[in-house]
């Protein structure tokens, strides 16, 4: 494992809770409850972290534990957190929702079998272009 996330610390090989910072990270989730802005909270709790790290903290799993990592956050502090930021997001009208554009191509085009003949670059590219034929 190439490194541990804050507020965990690696002994002899094994992963443990590092008290100061998962005391700051509770704060942190706290803090961000109770109302305060994301930097505030990061501010209040002692984490001196800009606004997307801070982010990614309160969003992190691992943080309610798992196989490898023991629970610091319990699961309902972190699920209202999650309802939290999503409801300020939306709030501030910041939920963007990734559409797939689909692109629907109504023509078929084919290719005319002839080869340009010009030399200069800007007449040949021409003459490919005019090459293609639209089928409907």
């Amino acid at each position: 494992m190439a490194r541990v996330y804050f507020g965990y610390q690696m002994i002899e090989g094994e992963i443990s809770i590092h008290q100061e910072e998962a005391d700051c990270l509770v704060e942190l989730y706290e803090s961000y409850l109770e109302g305060e802005s994301l930097t505030a909270a990061g501010k209040k709790a002692g984490i001196d972290k800009p606004h997307g790290p801070l982010g990614r903290l309160l969003k992190n799993e691992v943080y309610v534990g798992n196989a490898v990592y023991p629970r610091i956050i319990n699961q309902d502090t972190f699920q209202r957190v999650q309802q939290e930021r999503h409801q300020r997001s939306k709030r501030l009208g910041r939920n963007f929702e990734l559409v797939k554009d689909k692109i629907v191509i109504v023509n078929s085009f084919k290719w005319r079998e002839e080869a340009p003949d010009a030399l200069n670059p800007f007449e040949r590219a021409e003459n490919f272009y005019q090459l293609i034929e639209v089928i409907m």
